[in-house]
């Protein structure tokens, strides 16, 4: 017997939205704390500018390495976390290196990367949950820092 399609609401859509965003900005977080903590000569800040939104920096001998922003919504949809890195402005969400949007299939919601090797390179599972999602960019984040 063929298996039925579940239709998510927008409600449910939302709601692992916004749980994938707590999860990117928790490991976030704690990778800077990290990062801080076993390398005395790096400096890191994470900004939240909204609820939904944050600005992550990495410092080397004081300057700046790299810094990105991740923030829910996107040039396409409101069902994505988008992420900006290098030249970023906090208040300008009109551009973007990479996004992940809220899909489903049958029984189970997941988040999508932009497309298959958009940018280069995808090191994300098609069909990614939370954790994987966070995980990605945070890699994207340290790809070109050399500690």
């Amino acid at each position: 017997m063929p298996k039925l399609q579940k239709k998510f609401t927008d409600y449910e859509k939302d709601k692992f939205i916004k749980e994938t965003f707590d999860t990117i900005k928790k490991i976030f977080i704690k990778a800077l704390k990290s990062i801080e903590s076993n390398y005395g000569h790096i400096n890191c800040d994470l900004d939240e500018i909204t609820k939904y939104k944050f600005i992550a920096k990495i410092y080397l001998n004081g300057q700046l390495k790299n810094q990105c922003k991740i923030w829910v919504g996107g040039l396409f949809s409101n069902n994505s976390i988008s992420y900006s890195e290098g030249n970023i402005n906090i208040h300008q969400d009109n551009s973007l290196n990479d996004s992940i949007s809220v899909e489903s299939d049958f029984d189970r919601i997941y988040l999508k990367p932009m497309g298959p090797d958009f940018f280069g390179q995808n090191n994300i599972p098609e069909k990614a949950n939370p954790k994987e999602a966070a995980e990605y960019f945070w890699s994207k984040f340290i790809q070109n820092l050399s500690f």
